[in-house]
């Protein structure tokens, strides 16, 4: 399934229907982390695309959930340097 069909079915499927917020999610932090790892000129595979899409979703839920529990999300929280 293609990102763009994973992402609005997931959409669909979490009530979220409204305007696209400017803030970035948990999820797509996580994503720009992942995506700044590659080394240059290397691109995600069709199948690791999917994976990441998923892994998106999977962040901005865990993101929820922490919030509901008033609890820190460990994707948006960076650890201090050093």
């Amino acid at each position: 399934m293609p990102i763009l069909l994973f992402r609005i079915a997931s959409e669909i499927r979490s009530g979220h229907t409204g305007p696209v917020s400017s803030t970035k999610t948990a999820g797509q932090v996580l994503r720009e982390d992942l995506d700044k790892s590659l080394p240059p000129g290397v691109v995600w595979t069709k199948l690791e695309l999917v994976t990441l899409g998923r892994l998106e979703v999977l962040a901005d839920r865990l993101d929820a959930l922490g919030k509901r529990a008033d609890v820190p999300s460990p994707i948006l929280t960076r650890p201090r340097p050093k």
